[in-house]
């Protein structure tokens, strides 16, 4: 698998994340939601969603636009963010990074998730796991740490952006360890639903979801494979560029 030819290289950046399997529960849940399947690189005009539907057809979201809703989201795809996105390295090649996950990827398991709810993070809404999964943060710390020397250091800029956060001086140390603030320690398993909303239309949005995720959980949801995803150029949509199954999956 190789990127398109009219992408280069040197102004991609590139990503690990969890991406559900196309036609399990949880990717025809994100699709719906987004408006975008992230692995067959299709848009709808809009989300599709019941729940979203209702939230905006009863004026529960009055001033809040369906864009800013599900806009960051929908940009980065339905996933979980396992390597965070980065430039890759001068001194490395796409190839030697695609047979690195491959080789990563055969020989870790299949996490097993906790069930899922929707959950604040911060001003944004969430699916997250139930509860902690030591064995999930593990595989998630070994992504980080295995990867990381394709990684080039973030520019000025970029790091400038992130400390305009409120970091935390663990965060900040994350940060400059690995080029991004929620790692480690810090990370914890989340797959984005929102931009950043009013903590007033988070609640509502969060009640709303509450029947369908527990449909959603209905199936069983495991951590069963590694993508390698791309991001073109700055400002462009996040693709699959391939998928790894995991051992055991």
């Amino acid at each position: 698998m190789t990127l398109p030819q009219d992408v280069e290289v040197n102004q991609a950046r590139f990503a690990l994340y969890f991406c559900p399997n196309p036609g399990t529960a949880l990717w025809h849940f994100g699709s719906a939601w987004l408006g975008r399947d992230i692995q067959e690189h299709t848009d709808q005009s809009k989300p599709r969603f019941d729940a979203l539907d209702d939230l905006l057809k009863k004026g529960e979201c009055e001033g809040v636009a369906l864009d800013t809703i599900v806009k960051l989201p929908r940009y980065y795809g339905f996933h979980a963010t396992l390597k965070p996105p980065f430039y890759l390295k001068k001194s490395k090649t796409l190839d030697e990074l695609m047979a690195a996950v491959q080789n990563f990827a055969s020989e870790n398991r299949t996490c097993v998730l906790p069930p899922l709810i929707a959950h604040s993070l911060g001003r944004f809404v969430a699916l997250v796991p139930a509860a902690t999964s030591p064995e999930v943060d593990a595989f998630a710390r070994n992504c980080v740490e295995a990867f990381d020397d394709f990684r080039a250091l973030p520019s000025e800029a970029e790091i400038a952006r992130r400390l305009k956060a409120r970091l935390t001086p663990r965060q900040q140390a994350m940060l400059a360890l690995w080029g991004y603030p929620f790692v480690m320690e810090e990370f914890r398993f989340h797959m984005t639903l929102t931009d950043k909303l009013p903590p007033d239309v988070q609640t509502r949005l969060i009640h709303h979801l509450k029947e369908p995720v527990i449909e959603l959980n209905r199936s069983p949801h495991a951590i069963d494979n590694l993508c390698l995803c791309y991001q073109p150029q700055e400002g462009a949509d996040f693709k699959v560029l391939v998928r790894f199954p995991l051992r055991g999956s």
